[in-house]
């Protein structure tokens, strides 16, 4: 089999491998990471996270896939490099740490002939990252492809995107758009835009998905508040066409890898003139510490079930529950924790209790919290405390 070229992909997260094992298809690649565990766990044929469709096509496809352990040699093999690699938010300043992306960038320029390569960021980035890289290094291959993925669902919706939003010309981005949607990208909305004006898509699109969040979780608060049934509320709301039954279940926070910190970012950039921006930051803090005061009230011994951000996912950072719990344990209350991946993140929290099963957990607890409801806790609905209305994230 002849393939068409020589694609690299930099990390194997959510993003990073679902980009891989969707080039696979049809495509020989080669990937690259920096973390061990998760290239073993690719040698023994597992997906470093919890997502069954991924990790079956994973190994459908997996001779496609080259795992290169020399950052030199992957380099030199590749002519496009696909970077998915963490931009965490650095706290203090409030804006993504992009320097990971910048050292790759800054490598490939150096050991590549001039307009040899095209590399396609599909990292959150500030607003003009790109076109920072792009002079600071005399590259015009250097292009923007935002992700849309959801956590459990990545691969899913990298093979069936809603839209696909490219940040840089049709010229250099239509070998890989061929690649991966083929015939099928007739009937995928494709937006060729620039640079900045991708980099502005995708941190407004979440900020507006956190927004809503905010809104249902402010209008939730309100209703239990004044002992009316938020469902109804809700419902009625959102009957209107223009508002949508979508995105408009209460819980106890945004959180995960993108709402918080491309809110955030986006705030940030904003400055003064960002008032909603930065109220849905203020917001999503407020209703996670009154969530705790409220918690208090319940109950001396608190038991927390599952720590997800949400369901399907084995993703414990940036979960808004976690936050809950420090305010809980830093006001001296009594928590216990059932998570049976929490081994996977075992520092993110101190001053807890940690269960074995269920059981274990309501007998020791006066009342059970969850961000989510789970089939799981219907026994014990009497001690359950959630603001999840519609049973669904």
């Amino acid at each position: 089999m002849k393939f068409l070229m020589n694609v690299g992909v930099v990390g194997c997260g959510y993003v990073g491998l679902s980009t891989t094992v969707a080039i696979a298809d049809k495509n020989e690649v080669y990937l690259f990471d920096i973390d061990k565990n998760k290239i073993k766990l690719l040698n023994e044929n597992h997906i470093p996270f919890a997502e069954m469709d991924l990790e079956r096509d994973y190994n459908k496809y997996k001779t496609n896939i080259l795992i290169e352990k020399k950052r030199e040699r992957f380099i030199k093999n590749c002519d496009i490099f696909v970077l998915a690699i963490s931009t965490d938010l650095d706290s203090k300043i409030g804006a993504l740490n992009t320097i990971g992306i910048e050292s790759w960038i800054r490598e490939i320029s150096i050991q590549k002939a001039p307009d040899s390569f095209l590399i396609v960021i599909r990292s959150t980035i500030p607003i003009g990252f790109t076109d920072r890289m792009i002079s600071n290094y005399n590259c015009n291959k250097i292009v923007y492809w935002p992700e849309f993925l959801r956590e459990g669902n990545a691969y899913y919706d990298i093979k069936n995107p809603t839209r696909v939003v490219i940040g840089g010309t049709r010229k250099n981005t239509s070998i890989l758009i061929n690649l991966l949607y083929g015939e099928e990208q007739r009937n995928i909305p494709i937006h060729y835009v620039t640079s900045k004006e991708a980099e502005a898509i995708k941190l407004f699109s979440n900020s507006y998905l956190a927004m809503r969040v905010a809104f249902f979780n402010e209008l939730d608060a309100f209703a239990e508040k004044n002992n009316m049934d938020v469902r109804h509320i809700i419902e009625g709301v959102c009957d209107d066409s223009r508002i949508g039954q979508f995105y408009n279940n209460p819980s106890f926070g945004y959180g995960g890898y993108c709402l918080p910190k491309d809110t955030r970012q986006l705030a940030t950039i904003l400055g003064s003139e960002g008032v909603l921006i930065n109220a849905v930051v203020s917001s999503n803090e407020k209703r996670k510490k009154d969530i705790a005061q409220r918690i208090i009230k319940l109950g001396n011994r608190i038991g927390v079930y599952r720590l997800q951000m949400k369901k399907n996912s084995d993703n414990i950072r940036g979960a808004a529950i976690v936050d809950v719990i420090k305010e809980l344990t830093s006001s001296g209350v009594h928590v216990n924790v059932y998570e049976p991946i929490l081994n996977k993140e075992p520092e993110l929290l101190s001053g807890v209790f940690l269960c074995n099963n269920l059981r274990e957990l309501a007998d020791d607890s006066d009342i059970i919290i969850s961000n989510r409801m789970y089939d799981e806790l219907i026994p014990y609905s009497n001690k359950v405390y959630t603001r999840d209305i519609f049973f669904r994230d």
